[in-house]
């Protein structure tokens, strides 16, 4: 009688260690992963594929001062219904140094507002983001920005807001930024009466 009660409070003990060892039952089922789960290696936090820039590419030469970069648009790798995606452009210049962010887009595609350096070699580079999340940056792009004036034939081309001129000054002038060359009157006029008065003779 006695081995019967000692196996039954063995068996009882055998039981109660087994049940706590097991794993609670959820509450609720797993929330499935969200678009930003786990940064991937390049830090990226959306699941949507890198852009591929379009235009300019290759080191193109511009003849616009502020060209409109292209890009194709990302898509989501696995929720097809996420978005409306937005775009960020980065633009570097020749040395590396970062001339413009465009801040968010509402597609991939963005015109230039900074002043570039003419004729040097640009770099620009665009991601997709939404709600915080950031995709991958697509491969850097590069173009060439616009000569700072030319004479070619029958063809000019004279920006004068850049501090240069391909025409021949005459006179006292000064740049005046981000607005073009000024003919200091005074002296204009006294060079100008000056050449008439020769002329005369």
């Amino acid at each position: 009688m006695k081995r019967i009660a000692v196996t039954a409070a063995a068996i009882a003990l055998a039981l109660t260690l087994a049940c706590s060892k097991q794993s609670p039952s959820p509450t609720s089922p797993g929330s499935p992963a969200t678009a930003g789960d786990d940064a991937a290696a390049d830090g990226s936090t959306l699941k949507v594929t890198a852009p591929t820039p379009t235009s300019p590419v290759n080191d193109a030469q511009m003849s616009d001062t502020q060209p409109t970069l292209t890009a194709s648009a990302s898509t989501p790798k696995f929720d097809k219904t996420l978005g409306p995606l937005q775009y960020r452009f980065e633009v570097y210049s020749d040395t590396g140094a970062k001339v413009q962010d465009s801040g968010l887009m509402s597609s991939p595609s963005f015109r230039i507002t900074a002043s570039l350096s003419f004729k040097k070699r640009q770099t620009w580079r665009v991601r997709a983001e939404f709600q915080g999340l950031v995709g991958p940056w697509s491969s850097t792009a590069s173009f060439i920005s616009a000569e700072g004036g030319y004479l070619r034939g029958n063809e000019a081309f004279d920006p004068l807001y850049n501090g240069l001129t391909v025409g021949e000054r005459f006179g006292q002038t000064t740049f005046v930024a981000d607005q073009g060359i000024r003919l200091e009157p005074e002296l204009f006029q006294l060079q100008s009466f000056a050449r008439k008065v020769v002329g005369m003779r």
